[in-house]
């Protein structure tokens, strides 16, 4: 399972420019995360590419893993809209080809000017 800790992103972006975001989850199951299978995924909606790829995977090189325990912050950058509106930014956990898990981060709408 996860609980979702903490995030930084703008409230307020610019057309197509990009910003940096973060988002900490911690992982409160009794299974490893790692790179091959767990990844942050957009959410609101499900799998939307409002402001770029709608995963974040943990790190491959080297090798990220986070315990049962630890948190994971997931630092990436986002490129805002090309059009002007107000946009939603929330993320799941999920684990590929088994499904999403623990709640949403905080809701965030955004405004793009």
């Amino acid at each position: 399972n996860a609980q979702f800790i903490s995030q930084t992103v703008p409230t307020t972006m610019l057309k197509g420019q990009t910003y940096n975001a973060s988002i900490t989850f911690k992982n409160t199951g009794n299974t490893i995360w790692s790179q091959a299978q767990y990844a942050i995924g957009t959410n609101n909606p499900e799998n939307n590419w409002n402001f770029g790829l709608p995963r974040k995977y943990l790190n491959s090189s080297p090798l990220e893993i986070v315990l049962p325990g630890q948190t994971k912050t997931f630092n990436f950058t986002v490129t805002a809209p090309l059009t002007a509106g107000s946009y939603n930014f929330q993320w799941r956990m999920l684990q590929e080809g088994i499904g999403w898990f623990g709640p949403s981060s905080q809701n965030v709408v955004i405004t793009v000017n």
